[in-house]
């Protein structure tokens, strides 16, 4: 064949090109039919100019028929692999592996409770309902605060003296590496990140917040989210639960696609409900989850978050919980007969408002009729 001819479909070798990657541009008169013109052979040859053609490699295609055959097993084999298992960090609902949200408006407290959910999963404890067993090693990724605050806060909630908690701040990324910027958008860091979580053998990463960390990246568009998904999934077979940070939309749910929920085992709401005239109070907001995969009830209940300063010592941290058990009751007595319905009333998820239902039915206050709920008979 001339060189300076183009191939014919019939005459290109399909053995030398294994293992690369080419682009064939046929002629038209390589095509059926047209020689007599085709349906449009202006555009068809168009078109053809441009069609990748990807060759795998003979032998990647065999190890991977190998490996999918060696995956695909029947059910009961499944149930008898034995897979490492994954660790609580907080209570019965917040697992190695898990991926959670917090979400809220500015100002309302997000990263003084995303540093006390790290303080709890490092050195361990209680905080109301929730239980932690602690020595988890943890790396808090900060893209947001100035170093003065993150410092005054480390101390005011006595996160110092922690050798399983690591703190990775974007000013001190900065200053110490010639600019780096931390930008989980980034393949790059994406897997520089992975590397240090491996390195270090950590099993929660927080990531406070999403705005700040995503670079130029546009929150709405979902195709622009699925890399990150794809990290944040590669992570969870890992067995590293990640914790992120966000900012509540207009409409008062998480900014943003809604694709990022779908593979999230928990999300939860801070509110603020701090009143006027209240003294020394650093953050005053209730938690509520609006996705909840596992857990007790009681775990899942609306929480009060009450931070308070004294002058010359730790910050108190007051947790107490808030009964919605009550308000379920009142709803369905003023003709909120549906879990829809009264879910965002109460600002939990529908699955938090079925267990309160079954309670109050226990308890007799309220009945449920072909799932309705309705008022005691």
């Amino acid at each position: 064949m001339n060189n300076h001819e183009p191939a014919t479909l019939n005459q290109i070798d399909a053995n030398a090109l294994t293992g690369k990657s080419q682009v064939i541009v046929p002629t038209l008169s390589g095509l059926p039919g047209a020689a007599s013109g085709g349906s449009n052979p202006r555009a068809l040859s168009a078109e053809l100019q441009t069609i990748p053609l990807e060759v795998p490699d003979a032998a990647a295609i065999v190890n991977l028929d190998a490996a999918l055959a060696r995956c695909t097993v029947t059910v009961d084999a499944f149930m008898a692999v034995q897979f490492p298992p994954r660790q609580p960090i907080i209570g019965t609902w917040f697992y190695e592996g898990d991926l959670g949200y917090t979400y809220a408006d500015r100002g309302v407290g997000k990263t003084m409770f995303a540093l006390t959910l790290a303080n709890l999963a490092t050195k361990g404890g209680a905080l109301g309902p929730w239980q932690a067993p602690g020595g988890i090693p943890t790396i808090y990724v900060d893209g947001e605060m100035q170093n003065e605050l993150t410092k005054e806060r480390l101390r005011e909630l006595e996160m110092l003296n922690n050798p399983y908690l690591y703190l990775l701040h974007h000013e001190h990324a900065f200053h110490q590496d010639h600019g780096l910027t931390l930008n989980v958008a980034n393949p790059m860091l994406q897997d520089a990140l992975t590397r240090l979580v491996e390195a270090r053998q950590v099993r929660l990463l927080i990531l406070d917040n999403l705005s700040c960390l995503l670079g130029s990246l546009v929150e709405n568009r979902s195709e622009e989210w699925e890399p990150i998904s794809q990290w944040l999934l590669h992570l969870r077979r890992l067995g590293v639960a990640v914790i992120i940070l966000h900012h509540t939309s207009r409409a008062g749910n998480m900014r943003g696609t809604y694709k990022r929920e779908d593979s999230a085992t928990w999300v939860m709401k801070l509110t603020e409900v701090t009143t006027p005239g209240e003294v020394n109070a650093a953050a005053h907001f209730k938690t509520t989850f609006t996705k909840y995969r596992r857990g007790t009830a009681r775990e899942a209940a609306a929480l009060d978050w009450h931070y308070i300063r004294h002058p010359g010592k730790p910050t108190e941290v007051r947790v107490s919980q808030i009964s919605l058990l009550d308000d379920l009751v009142d709803l369905v007595n003023q003709g909120f007969s549906s879990c829809r319905a009264i879910a965002p009333i109460l600002e939990i998820s529908p699955s938090s408002v079925t267990r309160l239902a079954k309670e109050a039915t226990v308890a007799g206050s309220i009945r449920i009729v072909k799932g309705k709920y309705l008022p005691p008979s």
